[in-house]
């Protein structure tokens, strides 16, 4: 059996820097004290997305933070130097992935991310095109590792948590009531028949599902409800922008109105995306119209919880800036085209396994 051990993490508040530093240096150590293990991670040079440093196999390799990818992707590199199933001549059983029988899944036998080790974890080969530019990348982990190891990953602090059990009922309402204190809102997720989660919304009156993406740059939407939702679109060149599916040329809108739990966005800025073309391997993007990438979940100050399905998120003025013309791949941001306040307040080889460090 595929049975496991690890995660949780945790965000903070939004007045001044000062204050957002200690309110999550507080939630930070009541993670900890409860029982959750800290991986502190790096952001891009404009907080686009989530990397760390760890050991895949005995090498040291940098790895991205994708909840926009259902299941974790190793590159070519290091993909040859595992054992596949097929290899190994196995089926396993895993409490996420369930029965294995894919001859193309690999196992990292080992991954060692700062003092936590995780064992024996599939993953998929890894296509180039989901990370553009990001040569530097060769591990991708995804929705399987968060949900097996029970982590929440904080987009404002750039923290991975973990923890070796789910945490108890007990334990999960004194998290929540904590988040509830310090101002965050909770947002319900849904999977679906991924294991990316989504986010219902509604965008000038029409429902929409956008999947929750730390992998991605930015937030985008169907290009096929720009005009649907009478979509204001900027006068600016088309840009490069980054998601899990690798670069690829946008437009830039708004839409005036999108409600979010209790929240309610006007002038709410997207990249207007064509999500009929973007399915890549494990990549799925059925049923969902449009994407949340780091440009909201990390102003937002977002934790996403893969124990109890939500996303936490807290009230600020959300922007995003444009430079005009774009640089070559990524955007420098420039001028406000969101304004995010809330509507109201209120044989067979051992399973995986993950061991984290004593205190």
């Amino acid at each position: 059996m595929l049975g496991l051990l690890v995660g949780v993490g945790l965000v903070a508040p939004c007045p001044g820097k000062d204050v957002k530093q200690n309110e999550h240096s507080a939630l930070d150590g009541f993670l900890q004290q409860s029982g959750f293990y800290k991986i502190q991670l790096d952001w891009g040079s404009h907080h686009e997305q989530l990397t760390g440093n760890g050991v895949f196999g005995g090498e040291a390799q940098k790895f991205l933070v994708d909840s926009g990818c259902p299941i974790t992707r190793v590159n070519e590199s290091l993909a040859v130097k595992l054992k596949s199933l097929k290899d190994l001549d196995i089926e396993i059983e895993d409490k996420v992935l369930g029965q294995i029988r894919r001859p193309d899944i690999l196992l990292l036998d080992k991954v060692e991310l700062n003092k936590a080790v995780f064992m024996n974890q599939p993953a998929l080969p890894l296509d180039a095109a989901m990370l553009g530019q990001r040569s530097d990348i060769k591990i991708v982990l995804g929705c399987d590792f968060f949900r097996r190891n029970n982590c929440l990953i904080d987009c404002y602090s750039g923290r991975l948590y973990v923890r070796s059990t789910a945490p108890a009922p007990g334990e999960q309402a004194a998290l929540e009531n904590t988040l509830r204190e310090a101002g965050y809102h909770e947002i319900p997720l849904d999977s679906g028949s991924s294991l990316t989660y989504r986010c219902d919304v509604v965008a000038e009156g029409k429902p929409l599902k956008l999947i929750i993406d730390s992998g991605a740059e930015h937030v985008g939407i169907d290009d096929n409800l720009a005009k649907e939702l009478k979509m204001t679109m900027l006068p600016t060149t088309p840009i490069m922008a980054l998601d899990s599916l690798g670069e690829h040329v946008v437009d830039i809108g708004r839409i005036p109105t999108v409600q979010m739990g209790d929240f309610t966005f006007t002038n709410f800025g997207v990249n207007v995306i064509k999500m009929d073309t973007r399915k890549s391997g494990e990549k799925s993007v059925d049923n969902v119209q449009g994407m949340l990438g780091m440009a909201f979940l990390y102003p937002s100050q977002a934790l996403i919880d893969f124990n109890h399905d939500r996303m936490w998120i807290m009230p600020v003025v959300y922007t995003i800036k444009i430079m005009n013309p774009p640089p070559v791949s990524r955007p420098d941001y420039d001028s406000v085209i969101h304004d995010f306040r809330p509507a109201q307040w209120g044989g067979r080889p051992h399973p995986p396994a993950a061991y984290m460090p004593r205190r």
